[in-house]
């Protein structure tokens, strides 16, 4: 499913973001 894909990525780059703010 493309949905679940783009979610995925998604959270990885929230993920990242958050580890590079703290």
């Amino acid at each position: 499913m493309q949905i679940t894909s783009q979610y995925s990525i998604l959270q990885q780059s929230y993920t990242h973001l958050m580890r590079k703010v703290c």
